[in-house]
């Protein structure tokens, strides 16, 4: 069992909108069957430690590639995808 953990750079103020569009995400890609039932976390200011991150964290039986032969996203996920683009500064792995 792994655990797996993304983190995303955001624009200051930008953290709700893209934990919002991930978690639209990771529920496209639950209901799929493509991904374990996953938890997005970020910091907005209020608490202590790094702000402008959006965290996404979820567990799976083995390591895949997203870039694997066959696999195919649900309708709309890439869209969703590109929402997040502009208000990300980097992707942090």
């Amino acid at each position: 069992m792994y655990e797996l953990r993304r983190t995303y750079v955001t624009q200051p103020g930008k953290e709700r909108f893209v934990a919002s569009i991930l978690q639209k995400m990771g529920n496209m890609l639950v209901e799929a069957g493509l991904r374990e039932p996953f938890h997005v976390s970020f910091n907005g200011g209020t608490c202590p430690g790094e702000k402008q991150r959006v965290i996404m964290t979820w567990t799976a039986e083995k390591l895949e590639s997203p870039m694997r032969a066959g696999l195919t996203y649900p309708p709309g996920y890439a869209d969703l995808q590109k929402k997040t683009r502009p208000p990300c500064d980097r992707y942090l792995a």
